[in-house]
């Protein structure tokens, strides 16, 4: 149903006169009248009794009316008199943890209410084709009908330790922290059978590395420990982070915000 239809019979009602609605919304007499009849037909009813001295307005059309008004006034709440929108935000453990928590006064200067929540890549990309999340921090590239992604990050890693490292071949001589079967140690586990501890959360293994349980290897933006000591691990397996949201025609303005806070230099 085409809203103006709606918007012209509101101020119809408001005015009970054809005329007078018509210049409130900076449209002729005739114009009115041939929104008034569109919608009539096609709402299959009587909405208003016109005469050349009053416009009634009929049972049907008052009861419309009030819908109408309610509706309208809903949107005019939610959506043009906001000062600030709201917004819905997924992210994998590590981004969330660093770049997104260092950005948090910056995001709440432009969004009103903030939803963050933190869930694997590909739960992210679920809720973001359902529209329960208006975008997600993820490593997915996801490039469909449906969702678009835009590089906004792009990691290199370190081997951190407690104790200070010469060089990388001292990884045999301790245990190696991973995260899971994408860490980029786990090969070596597998191949080596070195001791290891696998666990599924970033911050848990920063703090083992930390309190001295063993070596991993992480991009180096999750390392905000000064007493930790890096190298430079070099591999071919780089990862991206992509900011997913939905395969919108028009961006809306929010999600333009969102990401000039978070596009660094690639």
């Amino acid at each position: 149903m085409d809203l103006q239809l709606v918007k012209t019979f509101i101020e119809v009602v408001k005015y009970k006169n054809f005329t007078l609605a018509g210049r409130s919304l900076g449209l002729s007499q005739p114009s009115v009248s041939r929104q008034i009849e569109s919608l009539e037909e096609l709402l299959g009813t009587t909405l208003l009794i016109r005469s050349p001295r009053a416009v009634t307005i009929t049972q049907n059309g008052y009861r419309f009316y009030e819908k109408a008004k309610e509706f309208f006034s809903w949107i005019q709440e939610d959506f043009f008199e906001k000062s600030k929108p709201s917004i819905r935000i997924g992210s994998i453990e590590g981004w969330l943890h660093t770049k997104i928590a260092k950005k948090i006064k910056d995001l709440c200067t432009i969004f009103e209410n903030i939803s963050i929540e933190l869930l694997t890549s590909s739960i992210l990309i679920n809720k973001v084709a359902s529209g329960e999340l208006d975008c997600a921090f993820t490593t997915y590239n996801i490039q469909t009908e449906t969702i678009s992604s835009l590089k906004i990050f792009s990691e290199d890693y370190v081997l951190i330790s407690s104790k200070h490292l010469s060089s990388l071949d001292e990884i045999k001589h301790h245990r190696l922290i991973i995260h899971g079967e994408t860490d980029l140690l786990y090969k070596k586990i597998q191949k080596n059978k070195f001791h290891h501890i696998k666990v599924n959360s970033i911050l848990a293994l920063l703090k083992m590395v930390e309190e001295g349980a063993g070596i991993a290897v992480v991009p180096s933006y999750l390392v905000t420990d000064k007493n930790l000591y890096t190298l430079k691990y070099p591999t071919k397996e780089k990862r991206n982070i992509y900011m997913n949201t939905l395969n919108y025609k028009k961006t809306p303005d929010k999600i333009f915000k969102l990401r000039s806070l978070f596009i660094t230099d690639l």
